[in-house]
């Protein structure tokens, strides 16, 4: 959200979040905080990650871990020194009553998350979001191209771009290890790569579990992400789309940037292995009205896609 802070949302709506003070060169405070909504497995596990992250990249034994004890009354919230916390834990007590308004307060510390559970997955999770946005950027510059020049047919085009996505990538990797997920993904790409040429399709991009593919007609988008998801190279995966269509102007890195942060937007709405279309690639469906999806069923949803403005019209295809 900031320079120096970002707060998240849980999906109880409680907030929590960090923040950064610099005190030298190479040095600093990051504060971590939560509000009455955030539960305690979710304040371990978030300080957990925090630890792990920092401990893993910074100069061995420069990190110190301190936590603030507060008074839980509402109507007091008086800090808790740290040398009078010293001092009780000293002499074998595990409380202090507050100096202000006598409320007792815990001096339990709950431990961390090891690195081997949650705060390991929230690790994989958001080096994998790190991941698809450096791809993005790089995928900008792949619109420049010759080979998509060339595909595209011109400087400016109107294109059907899709994101494919593996459903719970992260369980499945810690489940089955390294090894084993590497070939499931070497196959997954393999009928990838397959399914795009025969859908005449030019792979943009892959980012860790994805794939970023263009068409040249929302129809054809639609067939490859259908057959994709009955067949996606591995029994033991299943994938979710997300199918946008727009403009490219392909000296234009603006332009086709905000193509594919919109198309990715579109995939992230799909929370199982569903399939996802803007309401201009559902328009351009019905338009053709392509025999292949007579039996499509399409239920509407209504969404707040972030970095853009007002609620977007999203529709899923179920078939029946």
């Amino acid at each position: 959200m900031w320079k120096n802070a970002v707060t998240f949302t849980t999906k109880g709506s409680g907030k929590f979040g960090l923040f950064l003070a610099e005190l030298d060169e190479g040095k600093g405070n990051i504060t971590t905080f939560f509000d009455g909504q955030c539960g305690p497995e979710t304040k371990v596990e978030f300080e957990g990650f925090v630890l792990s992250h920092i401990s893993q990249r910074a100069v061995p034994g420069s990190v110190l871990a301190r936590r603030a004890f507060v008074c839980s009354d509402p109507a007091c919230h008086t800090p808790v020194s740290d040398t009078a916390i010293a001092k009780r834990r000293e002499r074998g007590f595990d409380w202090i009553d507050c100096n202000v308004c006598g409320e007792r307060i815990s001096l339990v510390e709950a431990e961390h998350v090891g690195a081997g559970t949650a705060t390991a997955q929230i690790e994989r999770s958001a080096v994998r979001r790190r991941e698809i946005d450096s791809a993005l950027i790089s995928a900008t510059g792949e619109m420049h191209s010759a080979g998509f020049k060339k595909w595209a047919g011109a400087s400016i085009a109107t294109i059907a771009l899709v994101f494919t996505d593996v459903v719970g990538s992260t369980v499945l990797g810690l489940a089955v290890g390294d090894e084993h997920m590497s070939e499931i993904r070497r196959a997954h790409f393999k009928q990838g790569r397959s399914l795009v040429k025969a859908h005449d399709g030019y792979l943009i991009k892959t980012i860790g579990d994805s794939l970023m593919v263009a068409f040249r007609s929302a129809k054809d988008a639609l067939d490859f992400v259908t057959k994709f998801r009955t067949d996606p190279g591995s029994g033991e995966i299943k994938i979710r789309g997300g199918i946008h269509v727009g403009p490219v102007q392909i000296e234009d890195e603006d332009a086709f940037g905000t193509m594919v942060n919109y198309a990715s937007r579109v995939v992230g709405e799909a929370k199982g292995s569903e399939i996802f279309a803007s309401d201009r690639a559902y328009s351009d469906i019905l338009q053709l009205g392509s025999k292949a999806h007579a039996n499509v069923v399409w239920k509407e949803h209504v969404a707040d896609l972030k970095g853009f403005k007002g609620s977007q019209k999203l529709w899923e295809a179920i078939r029946p």
